[in-house]
């Protein structure tokens, strides 16, 4: 009876030291790599070159050091608007700019929010610290508007944050020493020359970048590829600095590109796809096909978009992302693919156990393959399964 116990304990003891060897087997295994399938997005998109195509009228006029707008660039303006003022000298505009700067901050003060308590000190720091990035980010992207709101938004923050820590904080008298600069600037300021009004309606634009002749939306039919492939590769285009500024007729706008045919077999007029630029911080942004003109190997394709803001009417002649699709599903990385019975699938790793499991391929790249996410069937690779590989 003895020797019928010790031979069931070695027997369950080998069987133990056989399972656990398996799963450290397959979980350290040299070359074993598991992955937790996580679901994803991928865009399939196509990099393209191009310019931006308008329809654009120069306004007529000169502008120097003493000239100050009065309305922000991509603001609807209406025929015979003021648009800028000439006053005479530039020291009058350094004066008027360091006014509106004071009137900002006296704006600051006044909405600070007098109930701040320390509950809400790890928000304000947050949202301080979401300002100075966007602060960042409008720098880059040479949006000058966002960047003296996000100034305002820190400025404001800082304060919240200095109530919190200081409640006997007086800004009464910061307001005061603010007006008292406002009112001796004034007196500095020896006056204004003349208004300039706009000749026609539309979005303004304070500068030009000298494509607004050479292509447009009136000839942009008119010019052949090769035209089309010249304007775009033209690194010698120079701005004019000295012209007030454009007026853009309507906020639509096309992006133009000439692009491989094979790039663009699968796209056909009509269809929706996004313009993602690197100069507009990677933001994507609606739009469709409008035109297709097909060569022997090339194509001339027009992409339309409705979309106007400060950023978007910097672009010209930039780089984009045309963004064809965008597909969401379980990733699996394309090097553990397999094909078991005709079946495609990964192994995963079920109880220390090697599992084949199928996908449904939606999307694939060089890279990835995206995979239906089926919550129903067992048998098909699942979030957060360990894939193998």
């Amino acid at each position: 009876m003895k020797i019928l116990k010790r031979l069931m304990l070695l027997i369950f003891i080998m069987f133990l030291a056989f399972y656990l060897g398996n799963i450290l087997f397959f979980s350290n295994k040299d070359g074993l790599k598991l992955t937790p399938s996580v679901k994803a997005t991928i865009d399939k998109s196509i990099p393209i070159k191009g310019v931006a195509v308008r329809d654009e009228e120069v306004i007529t006029g000169t502008k120097n050091n003493s000239t100050k707008y009065v309305v922000e660039n991509t603001t609807k303006i209406s025929q015979n608007q003021v648009i800028a003022e000439v006053y005479n000298s530039e020291n009058d505009i350094n004066s008027l700019n360091r006014i509106e700067e004071i009137d900002r901050e006296i704006a600051v003060i006044q909405s600070l929010n007098t109930s701040a308590t320390a509950v809400n000190q790890e928000v304000i720091s947050k949202n301080v610290s979401d300002s100075i990035r966007k602060f960042n980010s409008e720098i880059d992207a040479g949006n000058l508007r966002s960047v003296l709101d996000n100034k305002n938004n820190i400025l404001k923050g800082m304060n919240d944050r200095n109530k919190i820590l200081n409640k006997d904080v007086d800004y009464n008298q910061k307001i005061g020493a603010l007006s008292a600069e406002k009112e001796e600037i004034k007196k500095g300021i020896s006056g204004k020359q003349k208004d300039i009004n706009s000749a026609s309606s539309g979005y303004f634009i304070s500068y030009v970048d000298g494509y607004e002749n050479l292509i447009n939306q009136k000839n942009i039919n008119d010019l052949s590829m090769e035209q089309i492939e010249e304007i775009i590769n033209n690194k010698e285009i120079q701005s004019d600095y000295t012209v007030l500024g454009k007026i853009l007729k309507g906020y639509k706008w096309q992006y133009v590109s000439v692009v491989p045919n094979d790039a663009i077999e699968d796209v056909e007029i009509g269809d929706y796809v996004e313009l993602q630029f690197a100069a507009v911080n990677d933001e994507k942004f609606p739009a469709n096909i409008v035109d297709i003109k097909k060569g022997d190997t090339k194509s001339t394709i027009s992409i339309e978009c409705n979309i106007l803001n400060e950023s978007l009417a910097t672009i010209r002649n930039q780089s984009a992302e045309l963004v064809l699709k965008t597909y969401s599903g379980i990733r699996v990385n394309k090097k553990a693919l397999r094909i078991v019975d005709g079946e495609k699938g990964v192994y995963v790793m079920e109880s220390g156990l090697q599992k084949f499991k199928k996908i449904d391929i939606k999307y694939e790249d060089d890279q990835y393959i995206l995979s239906e996410v089926n919550t129903e069937d067992d048998d098909f690779l699942k979030l957060y399964d360990e894939v193998i590989g």
